[in-house]
């Protein structure tokens, strides 16, 4: 996942406006929370292969993803609760926030809802 984002990340910066890789069960789900957070415009799949459409330059003023800090990997899992999640969140109001829940892989906004917490991914500025 950490490697899509980063893909995503570096063609955003340089203005390119789609790109194509393989995909699997989690690049979906994490390919439907940036569309949905509006971090690039739509996507579609096709044998094996997800094609993600970026945003285009003009409607923006700078790349949609500028950084993403990775909180957990094989090696380290950075669990969050429901309170703490809440906190950061706060202090941090325009950053998106990706965790691994009961229900699977969501955003912070959808994790505040269902009150729930879960393991800690990434953080995309």
């Amino acid at each position: 996942m950490l490697k899509f984002l980063k893909l995503i990340m570096h063609l955003n910066k340089q203005n390119k406006k789609t790109t194509r890789t393989k995909f699997n069960t989690k690049i979906l789900n994490l390919a439907d929370i940036l569309v949905s957070n509006n971090l690039i415009f739509n996507y579609s799949k096709n044998r094996g292969y997800i094609s993600v459409s970026l945003k285009p330059y003009f409607l923006i003023s700078r790349p949609m993803i500028e950084s993403i800090k990775s909180y957990s990997n094989s090696n380290k899992i950075t669990p969050i609760s429901y309170t703490k999640l809440y906190e950061l969140t706060t202090k941090n109001p325009t950053s998106l926030y990706i965790l691994y829940t009961v229900s699977g892989i969501t955003d912070h906004k959808k994790a505040l809802e269902k009150r729930v917490g879960g393991t800690l991914f990434y953080k995309i500025n």
